[in-house]
């Protein structure tokens, strides 16, 4: 048996079996898949089916949809996904790319130095919020070091 991915059309698991499957029903209720043959019974239970998702949409480039499934099942990748699409969108030319690097993982001076070294000035000043939060955090912690 071969499965295979509804996004990227790419097999995700094969599973051998030693004799000829005559039959599949597949239960909803459970997420389980059940095949037959003359002589056994075989129970498939799916775990997990969307965990990867979000890495199937990246490999289309529609990182939207990967942001949108990160936000509502993979929390913790968000910020990943978003500098992944981040930076894509800066190899573009694309102005967005300010405002996905604000929501990604990638360090602060990094992206300023990206954006400068590029003379790409007014993507910086169009994510001007971002970036005064970003020092406003570098500021406290210069402050807190001096402190002590």
């Amino acid at each position: 048996m071969i499965v295979i991915s509804k996004i990227t059309s790419n097999i995700v698991h094969t599973e051998y079996f030693s004799d000829n499957i005559w039959g599949m029903q597949y239960n909803n209720v459970l997420n389980e898949i059940y095949l037959y043959s003359s002589k056994n019974l075989y129970k498939l239970e799916i775990k997990n089916e969307d965990r990867d998702v979000w890495k199937a949409y990246l490999e289309k480039e529609e990182f939207e949809k990967a942001l949108e499934h990160c936000r509502k099942k993979n929390l913790p990748f968000v910020r990943k996904v978003a500098r992944i699409y981040a930076n894509y969108l800066f190899e573009k030319g694309d102005k967005n790319a300010a405002v996905k690097f604000a929501e990604s993982d990638e360090n602060f001076e990094e992206v300023a130095l990206k954006f400068l070294i590029n003379g790409d000035y007014d993507s910086l000043k169009s994510n001007y919020d971002y970036l005064l939060f970003e020092l406003t955090g570098i500021l406290t912690l210069i402050k807190i070091f001096k402190i002590q």
